[in-house]
């Protein structure tokens, strides 16, 4: 069972990835979001050593590389998202001429 976070999360990411995803041309996942970007990517990356049957990602593969890559930009739309859902007035940096 999933926790409260990782249950909130999940959400957050099913209800808004579809979007993002149209906008960079990434095909929708088997599962759903969450789960796709949890174990697909994340945790395909992360581990060596999967258990068999489970997908592994090998960066230094040009396909992977490419996947990884229209991923992340999914996954930057997805960050600015949640950023501005919890922050909506950020602080803002105006240049200055010296």
């Amino acid at each position: 069972m999933p926790t409260a976070a990782a249950k909130a999360r999940d959400d957050f990411i099913n209800s808004h990835a579809s979007l993002f995803a149209e906008w960079h041309k990434v095909a929708p996942p088997e599962t759903d979001w969450g789960t796709y970007f949890r174990e697909e990517i994340r945790n395909a990356a992360a581990h060596v050593v999967r258990p068999e049957g489970r997908r592994v990602l090998n960066p230094d593969r040009p396909r992977e590389r490419v996947l990884l890559q229209n991923d992340a930009s999914v996954l930057l739309n997805l960050a600015a998202e949640a950023i501005g859902e919890r922050w909506p007035t950020p602080v803002v940096v105006t240049p200055r001429d010296w």
